[in-house]
């Protein structure tokens, strides 16, 4: 029999992880003394907690071992346990490969961005003046009240026979445009 520390020296783990062990009822001590509270361990349990942190290393939660201790030897519903336990695992992978997905392809965005930054160098030419027409509204929802305002300012225009030679635009001051009380 061994006292806690020593065991825990044995087993290659902290004293604090048998008792949570213990209490969790995962892995109990072979004697405990009522009198003094000190728990004792025999060797031949390492095997078992060697198996039980292996299953904590392969990602099996404290409500597994649980599991795992109340089966029995080498019994088909230990074998479900582990196949549960890659089933898992195997959909944590899948999540984790499509998270690696979009941050390579936020990397590759960034990146190209910053490159395009880096050969661009900002130029100050003068631009002729063009006549334009502006309404600059705050609208509860963007969709109808948008287009309604784009087909006005083209009636006005149109009735001003001041066709512009380039093409119409719109500008959006709201980032999202679609908050309420957008800036239009």
């Amino acid at each position: 029999m061994l006292k806690i520390g020593a065991f825990a020296q044995q087993a290659a783990v902290s004293v604090k992880t048998l008792r949570i062990y213990g209490r969790a009822g995962v892995f109990r001590p072979a004697y405990v003394d009522m009198r003094l509270g000190y728990r004792h361990y025999e060797t031949d349990q390492l095997a078992l907690l060697r198996v039980l942190r292996l299953l904590r290393e392969l990602g099996g939660s404290v409500a597994d071992l649980w599991v795992w201790v109340e089966l029995q030897n080498e019994s088909a519903d230990r074998v479900a346990l582990l196949l549960s336990l890659r089933d898992r695992l195997q959909c944590q992978l899948s999540r984790d490969r499509e998270r690696i997905r979009v941050i390579d392809q936020w990397i590759r965005d960034t990146a190209s961005v910053s490159q395009s930054f880096r050969q661009t160098v900002p130029v100050i030419r003068s631009v002729p003046s063009v006549p334009a027409l502006t309404i600059r509204d705050r609208v509860r929802a963007a969709n109808p009240t948008v287009y309604n305002m784009f087909y006005a300012a083209e009636r006005a225009v149109a009735r001003q026979k001041a066709r512009a030679a380039q093409r119409p635009f719109l500008l959006l001051h709201d980032g999202a445009y679609r908050n309420r009380n957008a800036d239009v």
